[in-house]
């Protein structure tokens, strides 16, 4: 009998251990969920007064996790030791900017902060969760027609390519009227201590900045992609995450893997193309608030896939299968990306993995450093920029209409034609040369697409169509041959998409020869350009 009441006594015992173990578990999992309000803030103060209405139907994202605000604008998510929580900005409403007009739309709940170690400063310690977390929102108007400033890396490595940037880009982006601007990526060249200088400037374009995150703007002091972001996420937010203008959707997504820093040989560890299984998740559960008829604009550091390294790791998304997958029943797509420094107009097929129905284009969209800052000094003292293509660095401008949209290229530096450049002929031609077939008309379309037609006429003759050819731009790949001291010797001459060409005719007569381009670009806009050159003999 006494045994029976000892077993039964450390039966009891057990249980209650047990008991008690879970229940710290439970507790906190019951605590381990953000509240959250999003408000309309009327009197624009950042700060929630009594009398101000919450929003109804807001989407409220954990970067997982994708939940609507309830009739009162009131929300519940998931929190773990590391979470982000981030408004998706309705359209027909603005978020608040700090001063350098970053929008203000997330929390980072992360109570220890960032690992220790790191080189550049990551997210400070946190603390304890609010008791409700506080979004504002300003009523605004929905724009049907508006339009976007969407550059590649800007890629500044020192002050003085800042100052680059400031003086070659940057200036002729004031007065735009853009609703926002876009860098896709390698904000930074590795030194993160820059963004600071770099967000001041950004912010005197005078309209919201949004900052993809590259290769380059990664913390390399961490032992795997996992806190790959730290330093990013401390002054620009979530690396990934949604906004509305319109009928626009516009995501911003990370992909890269970082592979950690290499301890043996004390440098980064390389990375690949990669959007990972969280996020694609999050893709999934965000795109399931979109109506079918809005347009989704994904955008991302590293492409989706290049041309012209189709095989490389680090220039194209491996799982591409697995993002394909998640938007093959979306009929309007576009996807923009930065990093190959060229500029590349591709649209998705069954070849690239495409399975769903929409034309599906991509744009990789240069790079606002051209050749990494590098090259012989303009008239202004700055670096001639040029893509790896022969393309001027610059940036895009997307006008978007409803769910439709057009866009433009604009170089940096003014140039005689803003779209196109004659590379030949060019000076005084060898008849002989001539009558050999050695010289050839080329002409890089700096925004070129497989749609696009070129045609050339001499002297008042009808058009002639040119080919496309994917080869070296010949102009770039002379600067950089005469001007090798002013290049790294990795800075070399790409394949270009968008070069057409085709052969003079050999029986041209001496004298002087008026060389007509016309271009048709996808779009139906049209450009021409003029060359004068001499065949010799008279």
């Amino acid at each position: 009998m006494k045994k029976n009441h000892a077993v039964i006594f450390n039966i009891f015992i057990l249980g209650l251990i047990v008991l008690l173990a879970a229940a710290p578990a439970s507790l906190e999992a019951r605590k381990k969920k953000a509240n959250g309000l999003v408000f309309d803030d009327t009197n624009r103060n950042g700060v929630f007064d009594k009398g101000e209405p919450g929003i109804p139907g807001v989407v409220v994202s954990n970067q997982y996790d994708v939940v609507q605000t309830d009739k009162d604008g009131r929300f519940l998510l998931p929190v773990n030791k590391e979470t982000i929580i981030f408004v998706t900005k309705p359209a027909g409403y603005d978020v608040p900017v700090n001063e350098n007009n970053f929008p203000q739309f997330y929390y980072i709940h992360q109570p220890a902060g960032s690992p220790k170690g790191l080189k550049y400063e990551g997210i400070a310690p946190t603390g304890k969760l609010p008791r409700t977390l506080y979004f504002p929102l300003i009523k605004g108007k929905i724009d049907d027609t508006f339009s976007v400033i969407v550059m590649g890396d800007p890629q500044t490595r020192t002050a003085r390519e800042v100052e680059y940037f400031r003086d070659d880009v940057v200036a002729g982006l004031l007065g735009s009227g853009a609703r926002f601007y876009m860098a896709l990526g390698d904000i930074m060249y590795d030194h993160l201590d820059l963004n600071d200088k770099m967000d001041r400037l950004v912010g005197q374009i005078g309209i919201p900045v949004y900052h993809v995150q590259g290769n380059h703007d990664m913390n390399y002091r961490v032992p795997d992609h996992v806190h790959e972001s730290e330093t990013f996420k401390r002054i620009h937010g979530p690396d990934y995450y949604s906004f509305n203008y319109g009928k626009v959707h516009f995501v911003i997504l990370n992909s890269i893997k970082y592979r950690g820093w290499n301890t043996e040989e004390n440098k980064p560890g390389g990375y690949t193309g990669y959007i990972g299984e969280r996020q694609l998740t999050w893709l999934k559960n965000d795109l399931s608030f979109v109506p079918e008829d809005h347009l989704v604009v994904l955008s991302m550091h590293i492409p989706v896939i290049s041309e012209m390294y189709p095989e490389s790791e680090a220039n194209g998304i491996l799982n591409r299968a697995e993002f394909f997958k998640v938007l093959e029943n979306r009929r309007h797509l576009l996807a923009l990306a930065g990093h190959m420094h060229f500029v590349e107009y591709i649209e998705f097929t069954p070849g690239y993995g495409w399975k769903g129905e929409a034309v599906f284009p991509s744009l990789t969209a240069g790079a606002g450093c051209g050749t990494w800052w590098h090259g012989p000094l303009d008239p202004r003292g700055i670096p001639f920029g040029l893509g790896t293509d022969g393309s001027p660095n610059g940036h895009f401008l997307f006008t978007f209409k409803g769910n439709r949209y057009r866009y433009r290229f604009h170089p940096a530096a003014p140039v005689p034609n803003d779209q196109l450049r004659v590379n030949s002929p060019t000076g005084i031609l060898s008849p002989q040369d001539l009558k050999e077939g050695k010289i050839n008309i080329n002409v890089n379309v700096f925004a070129g697409t497989p749609h696009t037609i070129v045609t050339y006429s001499l002297d008042g003759g009808a058009g002639i169509p040119m080919e496309r050819r994917i080869m070296i731009d010949p102009f770039f790949n002379k600067l950089v041959a005469e001007n090798k001291d002013k290049y790294r010797d990795w800075m070399e001459p790409t394949p270009c998409a968008h070069i057409w060409v085709a052969p003079l005719p050999g029986s041209l007569s001496p004298g002087m020869h008026r060389l007509k381009i016309t271009v048709t670009d996808h779009q139906g806009d049209v450009f021409t350009a003029y060359r004068l050159f001499e065949v010799s003999g008279l």
